[in-house]
């Protein structure tokens, strides 16, 4: 008998285990939908719509810049001595406080499942790439930044890799004020960015890719010999992915695909402020 009742013991941790396995996938596959509207329930499931496309409209309904949740969050994470209208500024203090919170959490095996911006506020600021993307382009859109997510596809065995960027302007005199601004602000001797032609104009874009994992403390900052740190944690640090290919997905649902340029901002030996384009 207790041979026997240790095989039904066996086999129903066996059924709850796989019950609990079809109810992962079962939920990452409603994941994509649950929080998306009729319409674009209808346009995920077309088998006649680009995946760029679906993408890009889930992109935009996750980001959520009306949300009551998202808007506060983001309100309460910009200070009120902060002036009107400096909008990298306040970026930079979300990406401060997201990357000295973020809980790294893969999706399961499944379906892509790409998180509302309020269900990862709600999760206490974890999950993928993606997740982080959506997340930090909502509140920034919410403080009034123009933001986009890029997506580079994976090489070599590699999976691919999402992030946001922040619109730095359309000349280079605007662009080196913006990275000044951080440079000093992080104290790091390079700002990184990336630009693409658009509407027949070349467009800028500051780098916002996570460094969860490798924020340090407060205190590092005053007491350490952070100088190596300040350039690897900061926004507008070394991208992934230069030379390749990328899609761009902007919180309108509107996405494009281009191999855009890389460079960065330094001052020279001369203490010269320049944009040095990186050679591929």
């Amino acid at each position: 008998m207790k041979g026997i009742e240790g095989e039904r013991k066996n086999l129903n941790f066996l059924v709850l285990v796989i019950a609990g396995i079809c109810s992962i996938i079962v939920a990452t596959q409603a994941g994509i939908l649950i929080f998306s509207s009729p319409e674009t329930q209808n346009l995920v499931e077309s088998t006649s719509v680009p995946y760029d496309q679906k993408k890009a409209v889930i992109y935009s309904e996750a980001m959520q810049e009306d949300n009551p949740a998202v808007r506060e969050y983001a309100y309460l994470r910009t200070t009120v001595t902060d002036p009107d209208g400096e909008a990298l500024l306040y970026v930079c203090n979300l990406w401060d406080d997201l990357n000295r919170n973020w809980k790294i959490v893969s999706d399961p095996m499944g379906p892509e499942y790409i998180s509302p911006s309020s269900e990862t506020i709600k999760a206490d600021l974890r999950g993928d790439c993606d997740d982080y993307s959506v997340l930090l382009a909502g509140l920034s859109g919410v403080v009034g930044a123009e933001m986009r997510i890029v997506n580079i596809a994976g090489t070599n065995g590699n999976s691919g890799h999402a992030y946001p960027e922040c619109y730095l302007g359309d000349t280079e005199s605007v662009v080196i004020g913006q990275c000044r601004y951080i440079s000093a602000r992080y104290d790091c001797d390079k700002v990184y960015y990336s630009f693409n032609g658009e509407s027949g104009r070349t467009v800028y874009w500051l780098n916002l890719d996570w460094a969860a994992g490798r924020y340090p403390d407060a205190e590092y900052y005053i007491y350490g010999d952070s100088g190596n740190y300040h350039d690897l944690v900061h926004p507008g640090q070394s991208y992934a992915g230069v030379g390749r290919n990328a899609v761009f997905y902007y919180p309108d649902g509107s996405y494009s695909a281009d191999t855009p340029g890389h460079g960065y901002y330094e001052r020279d030996t001369f203490g010269k402020e320049v944009l040095n384009v990186i050679q591929v």
